[in-house]
C-alpha cells in the first residue's frame, strides 16, 4: 500500500490470506480508506465482530460511501471518535487507536 501499487498490494494480501487469513484482514481498514470496497470487504469478514478492527472498518466504509457522495460524514467521523478515544488493551491496540485518532483529526479538519 505504501507505493502506490494497489493491484501488487492486492495480490500480496491475497498470498497472505492463503497463509494467514487474520492477518491478512487487518488491511481490510487500509483498502476502504483507499476506496476499495469490493476487496475491503472478504477480508473485513474476518474481523472479530465488534472489534476495534472491525468498527474501523465500518466507519472507513462510511467514509469512503461519503467521498463517493453515498455517506454520511458525520457519522464516519463519530465512530472514528468511537474507536480513537477508547484504551490500549482489550482488543484495540495501540497502532488501531493511533490510526483512528488520525483519521478522525482528517476528517475534523475537512469538515472545517
Amino acid at each position: 500500500m505504501g507505493d502506490g501499487d494497489l493491484t501488487a498490494f492486492r495480490a500480496e494480501l491475497e498470498l497472505l490470506r492463503r497463509i494467514e487469513p487474520r492477518a491478512a484482514a487487518e488491511h481490510a481498514a487500509g483498502l476502504a480508506w483507499l476506496g476499495d470496497l469490493e476487496s475491503a470487504a472478504p477480508l473485513a469478514a474476518l474481523l472479530r465482530p465488534r472489534s476495534a478492527l472491525a468498527r474501523a472498518y465500518e466507519a472507513l466504509v462510511i467514509l469512503a460511501r461519503c467521498r463517493m457522495r453515498q455517506g454520511d460524514r458525520d457519522g464516519a467521523r463519530a465512530a472514528l471518535a468511537r474507536v480513537a478515544s477508547e484504551r490500549a488493551g482489550g482488543d484495540a491496540d495501540d497502532r488501531v487507536l493511533a490510526e483512528a485518532q488520525a483519521l478522525e483529526h482528517v476528517l475534523s479538519a475537512e469538515r472545517g
